[in-house]
């Protein structure tokens, strides 16, 4: 324990600057030893003395093991720091606080105290003037690499880059209440640049900004849908928000500010967020200043018209085709194939632009690396699905040898919800014979089940040949989960509602089941009741277009 005692003692010897003392035991007596930071003028003869003295010391630890030393101080390094966070958190005066930074404290350490020494100077818990001449707090300033006049003007929150350094998203958050609305969208967008998806942070950030009462300029909120699409955070209060106040400025903007609306309207495609009143209104504008739009802003319009099934028609979408084929310069291949398969889900396409996309030199200038990409091999099936019910196309299509190299799948949440209607098909139709499941359409997407039907709604075994009998009704199934409907409106996306064209094309009735309709916490008989009764739905009103 002496030991122990001994060692603890140099420690801080050797990081205090403060007086230093060595109890002399012997007598009792306590014995100052000169502070190396200071410049006097004794001899060496007397350095050399307290030198030998901390050196003798120093001796008694030489029969103790370096891997012990090293583990011992470790533990007793963490219980520190465990001491000084309580005793932070339980301070309640500016005193205590910066008693507290007058021990050896960390960097995070000093930056916790100065937080709460902000929080209540803005509470008005102290005063400013309590502690921002004081040496204590000043040191911990400039252990934070920040000047007095950084850390004390109005709030410490406003220094950007000490909330934006900070690791603790939750000591962070705490500063961001006081931040202006400038300053919240820079650490958004600082976020947004350094991928760092911190939920905390954003939802107080999302908070914040919604609170305010000034309406946000339309660039602003063009920066703030970009960092919200980047970050995959598409907090609805805040969406609301800044879809209001983008409402107010469309009116204001200047002619050739079209790449706000282009930014604008390539965020809601991202984050697959619907408001049909809004897209109305962005292309009210584009439309009568459609000579001075860019034309890549045109692109992005209609690519997330497509993307959000959002095909007004009270607009003239023809309009801005036209001039997409007359000005957009399509340097990249795979920019034309979202173009065509865009004006694909739109209902606006033609053989022309079918043609153009199936022969076999523009499917190769989409290789990267001598392979299609995923998207496109998506994309490229989509539209051969649609040249092969097309009436009267002659036109080229895919090779089947290259369609049987595109692969597609779930993924691991689709597959958990898609295994769940296959259980509830499994009780309500008996036998597995009559279910058919994961079905490939050879059009570039699954369709998640299949059963044929006859009009009381018996099921039949799915590999019945059914040619003969125009009574019964093939079912097509596609579950939707989160990631299938648009937000704000929950509508199905734009690929889904094409899917759904593509099956009705070859003679399928087709069942959508959105998982807010199916839910996996209900109970089985309850799941079989609405598959039940969605399943009579069809088939009633199949058999009576049939009858007519």
């Amino acid at each position: 324990m002496l030991k122990l005692a001994i060692r603890r003692q140099i420690w801080w010897w050797a990081h205090d600057p403060r007086p230093l003392y060595i109890i002399n035991r012997a007598a009792q007596t306590s014995v100052p030893l000169p502070d190396p930071t200071i410049q006097d003028s004794r001899d060496s003869k007397t350095e050399n003395s307290s030198t030998g003295l901390v050196a003798s010391v120093f001796e008694t630890l030489n029969t103790e093991s370096n891997t012990s030393n090293s583990k011992l101080s470790m533990n007793q390094f963490l219980e520190l720091r465990t001491i000084i966070k309580n005793e932070i958190e339980g301070a309640s005066d500016v005193a205590t606080l910066l008693a507290i930074s007058e021990r050896k404290v960390t960097r995070q350490e000093s930056l916790k105290i100065i937080t709460t020494l902000a929080n209540w100077a803005t509470t008005q818990k102290v005063k400013l003037a309590d502690f921002d001449t004081d040496p204590r707090f000043l040191q911990m300033c400039k252990m934070l690499g920040k000047s007095k006049h950084n850390i004390t003007t109005k709030s410490k929150s406003e220094d950007l880059d000490t909330v934006l350094e900070i690791k603790g998203d939750d000591e962070a958050a705490r500063l961001i209440s006081n931040l202006n609305i400038p300053q919240m969208i820079k650490v958004m967008s600082a976020l947004s640049q350094k991928k760092r998806r911190s939920t905390p942070l954003l939802r107080t950030l999302s908070f914040n900004i919604s609170r305010h009462a000034d309406i946000i300029d339309i660039k602003k909120c063009a920066d703030l849908l970009f960092s919200m699409a980047s970050l995959s955070f598409p907090d609805p209060v805040l969406m609301d928000r800044i879809c209001n106040d983008i409402q107010e400025n469309i009116p204001l903007l200047q002619a050739d500010r079209s790449s706000v609306i282009g930014s604008i309207v390539t965020s809601f495609g991202i984050l697959k967020y619907k408001n049909e009143k809004l897209m109305d209104n962005l292309i009210s504008w584009v439309l009568p200043n459609i000579e001075t739009v860019r034309s890549q802003d045109i692109f992005s319009i209609v690519l997330t018209m497509a993307t959000l099934n959002y095909n007004p028609s009270n607009i003239d979408i023809q309009k801005l085709v036209k001039v997409i084929l007359t000005k957009m310069d399509l340097v990249k291949p795979s920019n034309w194939l979202d173009y065509v398969w865009s004006l694909l889900v739109l209902e606006h396409i033609n053989e022309e632009h079918v043609t153009s996309i199936l022969n076999i030199e523009f499917v190769e200038s989409l290789k990267v690396d001598g392979e299609i990409p995923f998207p496109c091999q998506k994309k490229l099936s989509n539209i051969n699905g649609y040249a092969s019910v097309m009436n009267n196309y002659k036109g080229p299509m895919l090779p089947k040898d290259l369609l049987k190299q595109f692969k597609f799948s779930y993924s691991k949440e689709k597959q958990e919800f898609v295994a769940l209607l296959h259980g509830t098909l499994k009780s309500l139709l008996s036998s597995e014979t009559n279910i058919k499941k994961n079905c490939n359409s050879e059009m570039g997407f699954l369709f998640d089940a299949m059963c044929i039907l006859d009009p009381k709604c018996n099921p039949h075994p799915v590999n019945s040949d059914i040619s003969q009998k125009k009574n019964l009704t093939r079912v097509a199934m596609l579950a939707l989960d989160y990631h299938d409907l648009c937000k704000n409106t929950m509508d199905p996306l734009g690929q889904v509602v094409l899917y759904k064209r593509l099956l009705e094309a070859q003679k399928f009735k087709v069942l959508l089941i959105l998982y807010t309709d199916f839910n996996p916490r209900d109970k089985l008989v309850n799941r079989v009741q609405y598959i039940e009764n969605k399943l009579k739905e069809i088939v009633k009103e199949n058999s009576s277009s049939l009858k007519k």
